[in-house]
């Protein structure tokens, strides 16, 4: 008697939109070839399908055969399991023989005797399978004979196949459905191949049958189906069997309550827990079930998880060794692993400094060898196959890896320029990679970068300023990405300067001004690490008068003016010196220094008037001309009043296209 197939619907789970797929496949005429990756639940996706095909409505005659890689025509295989589970239920096997007493004239002849002969021997009783194997052997002619459990089991041709099965259909009266799981490991794959296909271009000679293959994207044999639904689509389906279908909150409980049931293990960890772990991975649950005796807590569960996952993605030790060393798509490949899967917006922008040098056709490349999914945006699939290509390549080509990771760290640090979105993108990559870099071991000052902008996006811990000014002194000091680095380094200690006065660190807010000046005064010739010096001193000048302490307030205004002063031609610190001028004129009047507020009045117009094209400084010295004429106002001073109004009358008469002054 052949082995029923199992019953899996209590222990099946996440199926149940895959099931339904299928059983609406096996109403159509054609082949579905369900594609899967090692222990997705492939296999046992079809038993079930086979088990609820022989039952009420469908009620199909199956034949099954999973190829283990043992050799043998799978086939054949499954039209002898066809017969076999045919013939072994009594009462199709009394409908057989009354049709074969009827009708044995008007069907094939050869065929008809071979199925009388079986009858007869079945009667006899001899073992169904072996009378069906013997019998089939007498129907069919082959080239070469594979031998597989004592029986010698030769490929079966096109038109036997469709005779033999043509045959079962016509006698049963039922529609037949051939499961042909482990496909990829047919020998000759080809042969197996081409005789699907034939069997695709005459299916009208297959009437009521449906068949189905489970593979894995293995030995050529997913592109010889793809090849297949390119030519005839509809009849032809490669249906690529995803993660487990777990939105459904019904389906989640059932799934998390057998858990609690059978994994003891499971019951020490929350739902929320349980279901990251699984993230619609049935391995996952496979391994645990396997395992159930010898797990007893949640971190045996996580081991778990990591080797289903490392199984899982398996097929990287297959593809990845064959990109050529130093290769652009080994580079390539290897590059788009460090970072997380981008969406088209952050592509789009990342591309240029990503790519660098290389040919974008290479993501076709890589597309095309099945190592990236997708070519725009590139993308390796799920997270949890990124994740697999990024170990597998850290741990292959590690040198590499670093050398990459590293290059691609200075290169986005680079585009962080400023507090646009566009910055936030690269921002946000290199704050994802601060851990990271710490695994690899990358160098000081990459790392230093990623923990900069965790700070510039209020993430992460806080910097070490000490640990962070002795890293860039000890970079290479001929190294372009070192000064571009730098600009990064200035707005991450600029962004922590603010996040330590909103925390009242006061003594951590002076060390990090003190760690700009420092920065500043490494790198003269750095504008872009000059502007957030200029705003850190502008920012601390505004806390000192708020914390009362005017004789910083007044020391951080002369270092602005001294900054300025060294960099005549660099407007950034000049607009800050300008905006510092003016809050500290303000200062002055309401602690009612009034011979300093009419100094910094002084002091902004001589700015003003020594860059006349420089609009920034113009619009303060406007609101400042403004303020003080109020202040002559309220001081019943109406000639100093009225003076400022005459100011303010010749700034607007001197810029009239200037809406600020105006």
């Amino acid at each position: 008697m052949p082995k029923p197939f199992p019953d899996r619907r209590g222990s099946l789970f996440g199926r149940t939109p895959d099931l339904s797929h299928l059983l609406d496949r096996a109403g159509r005429k054609g082949m579905t070839a369900v594609v899967a990756r090692a222990q997705m639940g492939k296999t046992w996706l079809l038993e079930q399908l086979a088990q609820e095909l022989g039952e009420e409505p469908y009620r199909c005659l199956v034949g099954y055969f999973e190829d283990h890689g043992e050799g043998g025509d799978a086939l054949l295989r499954a039209v002898s399991d066809l017969y076999t589970r045919w013939l072994s239920d009594a009462s199709y096997r009394q409908q057989a023989k009354m049709v074969w007493k009827q009708q044995r004239n008007d069907l094939l002849a050869k065929f008809s005797l071979s199925l009388g002969h079986v009858l007869d021997k079945i009667a006899a009783s001899q073992p169904i399978a072996t009378v069906v194997d013997e019998a089939l052997q007498g129907m069919i002619s082959a080239n070469q004979t594979l031998r597989s459990g004592g029986l010698e089991l030769k490929p079966l041709q096109y038109e036997q196949a469709q005779k033999l099965v043509a045959l079962v259909a016509q006698v049963s009266a039922r529609p037949v459905a051939l499961v042909l799981d482990g496909w990829e490991k047919s020998s000759p794959i080809t042969v197996q191949a081409n005789t699907l296909d034939a069997i695709l271009r005459h299916f009208d000679d297959w009437p009521g049958v449906h068949i189905f293959l489970g593979l894995r994207p293995e030995n050529g044999a997913d592109r010889y189906v793809e090849n297949m639904q390119e030519a005839r689509p509809g009849m032809a389906e490669l249906y690529g069997l995803p993660r487990l279908h777990l939105d459904d909150l019904a389906e989640r409980q059932r799934l998390l309550a057998w858990l609690r049931e059978e994994i003891p293990a499971a019951r020490a960890a929350g739902e929320d827990e349980l279901m990251a772990m699984i993230d619609g991975h049935a391995g996952v649950i496979s391994r645990w079930q396997d395992d159930a005796a010898t797990l007893t807590t949640v971190d045996d569960l996580r081991r778990r998880v990591d080797e289903a996952n490392r199984y899982l993605y398996q097929e990287f030790d297959r593809l990845l060794p064959d990109l050529p060393n130093d290769s652009p798509a080994r580079q390539l490949a290897i590059r788009l692993a460090i970072f997380p899967t981008a969406d088209s917006r952050f592509w789009n922008l990342v591309k240029r400094p990503l790519l660098d040098k290389i040919d974008e056709a290479q993501l076709d490349t890589l597309v095309q060898q099945k190592i990236l999914e997708s070519a725009d945006p590139p993308s390796y699939g799920h997270d949890k196959r990124w994740e697999a290509a990024r170990q597998w390549c850290y741990k292959k080509w590690r040198v590499s890896f670093k050398r990459e990771a590293e290059a691609a760290v200075f290169s986005m640090a680079a585009q962080v320029c400023d507090v646009e979105e566009r910055s936030g993108y690269f921002a946000s990559a290199l704050a994802a990679l601060i851990t990271d870099v710490r695994a690899w071991n990358l160098p000081p000052l990459p790392q230093a970068l990623c923990q900069c902008t965790a700070s510039l996006l209020g993430q992460g811990e806080a910097v070490d300023t000490d640990n962070l000014l002795s890293v860039v002194r000890n970079a290479d000091p001929d190294a372009r990405a070192r000064n571009d680095a730098c600009t990064l380094i200035a707005m991450g200690l600029f962004n922590t300067l603010n996040r330590a006065k909103a925390e009242e660190d006061l003594p951590r807010r002076d060390a990090l001004l003190e760690a700009l000046r420092a920065l500043a005064a490494q790198y003269p010739d750095e504008a872009a690490v000059r502007e957030p010096l200029a705003m850190g001193l502008f920012n601390t000048l505004n806390h000192a008068k708020a914390e009362e302490d005017l004789p910083q307030r007044d020391a951080l205004l002369e270092a602005l003016r001294a900054l300025a002063a060294q960099y005549p031609d660099d407007a950034a610190v000049r607009e800050w010196l300008a905006k510092g001028l003016f809050n500290t004129l303000n200062h002055a009047k309401a602690g009612e220094d009034l011979p300093q507020r009419d100094a910094l009045l002084e002091a902004l117009r001589e700015v003003a008037a020594q860059y006349p094209d420089d609009a920034a400084v113009r619009e303060q010295l406007a609101k400042g001309l403004l303020n003080a004429l109020n202040h002559a106002k309220a001081e019943e001073d109406l000639p100093r009043r009225d003076a400022l109004l005459e100011a303010l009358r010749a700034l607007a008469a001197q810029y009239p296209d200037d809406a600020a002054v105006r």
